[in-house]
């Protein structure tokens, strides 16, 4: 049904439609909805393993391990393995120090330096320049770096290590970049 005036609408009284347009109404029932006031899904939404998982909030501290909704696979079980501040070159001086003094290996899509030091433990840092790509590159490009270290750095001797990211670098994917840093840090394991 197509209307020769705009529609005026009867509590405004402005007009709400352009000359031409159709306008359907809809009259909607203004009853409650049929759900059980203490539902907060319907039933195609709802949680599948019921009001077993229902968590109430602890009066202190973190929530108790070992609940039966917790799946800790899917938590993953390298919270042991992170990228902690103890294992970085954070501070400009030792990237300066081990880019000029260190050894280096050359990969396709990488370069590591590495310097010996007297710490306990290795310490790794990133570059990833510009060069490699926009922001977004530049960031994936290091997550799958991180991600790789933290795989990968076990039996690495104390040592402080650089990877430069190539400008080849920002087309590589995981797999790639994942398989080049185990095989320069095997050489680098080899080598000391």
């Amino acid at each position: 049904m197509r209307r020769s005036t705009p529609y005026r609408s009867p509590h405004t009284g402005t007009s709400t439609r352009a000359y031409g347009e159709a306008h359907y109404e809809a009259y909607l029932s203004t009853l409650a909805d049929q759900t059980p006031p203490y539902s907060r899904f319907s039933g195609a939404d709802e949680d599948p393993r019921g009001e077993k998982c229902a968590v109430e909030a602890s009066p202190q501290g973190p929530q108790a391990h070992g609940s039966d909704c917790t799946d800790q696979a899917s938590l993953g079980a390298h919270l042991d393995q992170g990228f902690p501040r103890g294992i970085r070159l954070r501070r400009r001086a030792d990237f300066v120090s081990v880019q000029r003094r260190g050894r280096r290996f050359t990969g396709r899509f990488l370069v590591l330096v590495f310097l010996p030091t007297t710490g306990d433990t290795p310490r790794f840092g990133l570059t990833v320049s510009r060069k490699v790509g926009n922001s977004v590159t530049r960031n994936r490009v290091k997550r799958t770096l991180r991600e790789a270290i933290r795989r990968q750095r076990t039996g690495v001797p104390s040592l402080d290590v650089v990877f430069i990211a190539r400008r080849k670098a920002a087309t590589a994917d995981f797999q790639g970049l994942f398989d080049e840093v185990g095989v320069l840090l095997d050489r680098v394991r080899n080598q000391v």
